[in-house]
Order: structure tokens, then sequence, then C-alpha cells
């Protein structure tokens, strides 16, 4: 029996979300040639997949990727409530480096660090060490992990504590680390560790501020803005531009909460 159109679809659609797990990210064409198809074909497909939610087109560098775990695939999907939080942070954060110029990036928490799972890098005007997605940074020097830290609950705040002991900055004590969580919560928002240049060879010569993303007393994850270290201090970059950071970390929650993400 011969297969049907709709089967047809199916199997072509699947093949495609292997493609985009197996790649890491993709682009059209790449899955056009990938899967022997024409162009027309894939973009037809990747439509309905991105109307399903099963994959996303990244802002970082325009690859689609997989939002759903493939079994002996590879490790790189998100969690469901990851990649809901990416849905609804995309929009926000072209708005936010529209309004500002410098970019952004958002976090996850994975294990004892964080994880980039989108960025903006490639919307801004200004030329800047490229970001990466996927890329995990550490929880004790980068702003995005001191930020997680100081605002998660307490429970886990303190078994984080215990199992970054091994890499923590060098002299920073229990009561050291307690002050500047403090400080962090204080002040509202969070930068790296002196002398952190990120997961980078060489130094990405940035300064970076973070904020939490907050809903009903949980942190879904944090989000930067970033600018060129010998433009401004990270003091004189959050008293310009903290507030719109932070109005856009509780615009992604309030997207975060609402259904299909409606506006």
């Amino acid at each position: 029996m011969s297969e049907s159109p709709t089967n047809r679809s199916l199997v072509r659609g699947i093949q495609l979300l292997k493609l985009i797990d197996r790649l890491n990210g993709a682009t059209l064409s790449q899955l056009a040639r990938e899967a022997a198809l024409p162009k027309s074909t894939v973009r037809r497909l990747l439509l309905t997949l991105q109307e399903q939610r099963l994959i996303r087109k990244s802002l970082a560098d325009g690859l689609f990727r997989t939002n759903i775990f493939l079994p002996l695939e590879t490790d790189n999907e998100l969690s469901p409530l990851s990649w809901r939080l990416c849905e609804a942070a995309m929009p926000v954060m072209v708005e936010l480096v529209e309004k500002v110029r410098w970019p952004s990036d958002l976090f996850v928490r994975e294990g004892c660090s964080m994880r980039i799972v989108e960025s903006n890098r490639a919307n801004t005007p200004i030329s800047l060490y490229r970001g990466y997605i996927n890329v995990n940074v550490k929880m004790l020097y980068s702003a995005a992990g001191r930020t997680y830290l100081a605002y998660c609950p307490e429970a886990e705040r303190q078994q984080l504590i215990e199992e970054t002991r091994h890499d923590r900055p060098r002299n920073m004590t229990d009561a050291g680390l307690e002050r500047l969580l403090e400080r962090i919560r204080q002040a509202g928002y969070s930068t790296r560790h002196p002398g952190y240049t990120g997961e980078t060879r060489p130094d990405d010569g940035l300064n970076a501020i973070a904020v939490p993303v907050m809903h009903e007393q949980r942190v879904l994850g944090c989000i930067n803005l970033m600018c060129v270290r010998d433009y401004m201090t990270e003091e004189q970059f959050a008293e310009k531009h903290l507030s719109s950071l932070q109005a856009a970390a509780k615009q992604i929650a309030q997207r975060y909460s609402q259904p299909a993400h409606q506006s």
C-alpha cells in the first residue's frame, strides 16, 4: 500500500525534528540539504512544527532548535518550562535591544551552573564579542549565577552553596558570600565577579548586570544586559539601564504566565 500524503508529511516532520536535534540547531538550507527535500517543503514543515511549539527559531543565530526531548538523540533539549520561558522572552528581548541598543542573554539554571538559552546579541547595532547558545557559565562568577543564588528559595540556595564550594572565587567565605547575596538583593541586580571574563577565550571585554525573572516567588531564570567594559563601569551602566532591564524581566514573567503568551 502506498504511503498517504498525511503519513508522508508526518514522517518528514519527524525527520526534521531529529535533524534539528542532531545538529543542535540548523538553518532552513541545512535542513533541506540534509533531508534531501525542497526548501518550500521544509519551510512548510518548519512552520507547522513552530505552530505546534515543537521547535523555535533562536534570536541569537536564527537557527531552528527543538523544544522537546528526543530519546537517544542529544542532551541539548530544554525542559518544557525553559522553552516556555524562551518563547515568552523572545519578543521582549527584541524590544529591549531596540530600546537600549546593548544586548542581553537569557539564562536558566542547569545543575550548579547557568545555561544561556537565548540571546539578542545578533540584534544589537554595536559590535562586540559574539555569544553562543547552550553555553554554561559559573554560578559564583557570572552575574546571572549570582542573581539566581540571591533570589532562589533558601533551601535551594544552601544546597547550591554547598555544591559549588569547590569552585568559589579565591578567599570567599560563607559569611562573605552571604553579604554579597544580601547586597545583590538590596541593589536589585548583580554583576560579574571581578576579573571574570565569561566562558570565552579570549576575554569577551564585557561588563554585565543581571536580574531575576520571577514568577510566583520562583526564579524562572535570569536576564542580563551587557556593555563594553571600557565604555562605562557596571555602576554607571546600572544607573542608566537597570530600570529597563527590570521592566523587561517583569514583562517576560507576565508573558510566561499567560496562555500561549498572548500579548
